[in-house]
């Protein structure tokens, strides 16, 4: 069953993962209906990741790097117990991620453009 679920999730394409979900169905649904119960009823969320440049799907196929990044995250959290302000919880954040380098996703040109013109304003917010 295990390899059934990896030839959906693992497909090249979006129409391939849809005939590999057909193709477990047939396979598993007499032996394990609610198994495939569960994966039908949640496929096109796990299949998202399809929409994407597929650059990036090694990260965002799965929550592993997530949840990981955000369980050291409220780790630090934990500690400090509350933030000041919303800026100062973010910046905690920002800097968690980069230390855990979550920097391995490609930008687009036009969100390029948007981190630049944030970090200008940051600057100049604290040069004022």
């Amino acid at each position: 069953m295990k390899e059934s679920v990896r030839k959906v999730l693992y497909a090249s394409t979006y129409e391939h993962a849809k005939e590999a979900v057909e193709l477990f169905k047939k396979k598993w649904s007499m032996k394990y209906p609610s198994a495939v119960e569960c994966l039908t009823d949640d496929i096109e969320a796990c299949l998202t990741y399809y929409k994407y440049p597929y650059q990036h799907w090694l990260r965002i196929r799965t929550t592993n790097v997530v949840e990981r990044s955000f369980k050291e995250v409220k780790r630090r959290v934990k500690g400090i117990g509350r933030f000041q302000n919303e800026e100062r919880a973010l910046t905690m954040v920002y800097w968690q991620l980069h230390e855990l380098n979550w920097n391995g996703v490609s930008m687009t040109k036009e969100a390029k453009v948007i981190l630049t013109k944030i970090r200008e304003l940051r600057i100049q917010k604290t040069a004022a």
